[in-house]
């Protein structure tokens, strides 16, 4: 009796006793029903899915690897470079910033502590103008606080923080000036930066 091919539609005739349910005039023919055509979410190529793996979304493993890398733009030059897709999330939940490198990282990081932007090989911040003046400052402040935390009164640990950050008015006088143990001194730019306070120092500081 004659019957029609599922897969392409073709006529032909095949005896009553070998029809069971799904009819096909060749093997490729049943092969090509059961991989139906998707499109590849990577590169857009259409591809035929193999049916031992049904939630397969690309056409290849090189075209897998492409899509875990996306365009982001570097928060501090505004340079575009190339990031894992993982690690974009994973900023984007922490509310982290995009840096193309650690120079641009050490830099904006700088701004952020209150320092003037620059950045020496090695990881060792120019901040708070000339480094005996600053010293002197920081020793006259911690004097001053009766060498004791003004938040939580610890005596060790001390760090001295600036209420406007340098880079703004490059003030490094008392006035400006707290003595903060570390974990206070942390915290309290961890309050700055839920408050959004470091978004208008990047636009205020004179550092350029």
């Amino acid at each position: 009796m004659e019957v029609t091919c599922l897969n392409c539609g073709k006529k032909f005739h095949r005896s009553p006793s070998l029809i069971r349910g799904r009819t096909f005039c060749s093997r490729k023919c049943r092969s090509n029903y059961a991989r139906q055509p998707i499109i590849c979410e990577g590169c857009g190529q259409t591809f035929l899915r193999n049916p031992k793996t049904p939630e397969r979304k690309y056409c290849s493993w090189e075209c897998f690897k492409r899509s875990r890398w996306v365009t982001v733009t570097c928060f501090y030059c505004g340079k575009q470079f190339q990031k894992r897709l993982s690690e974009v999330k994973k900023a984007e939940e922490n509310g982290h910033k995009h840096m193309c490198s650690r120079d641009c990282r050490n830099r904006y990081t700088s701004l952020l502590l209150g320092g003037d932007g620059e950045w020496e090989e090695g990881g060792k911040y120019k901040r708070y103008g000339e480094p005996r003046k600053w010293r002197r400052q920081r020793m006259l402040a911690i004097k001053r606080d009766n060498y004791m935390c003004q938040s939580c009164g610890a005596t060790e640990e001390l760090e001295v923080h600036h209420w406007e950050p340098y880079c703004i008015g490059f003030d490094n006088s008392l006035d400006n000036l707290v003595t903060l143990c570390r974990e206070c001194h942390r915290e309290m730019h961890l309050m700055y930066k839920r408050e959004g306070f470091y978004e208008d120092v990047l636009r205020e500081c004179r550092w350029n």
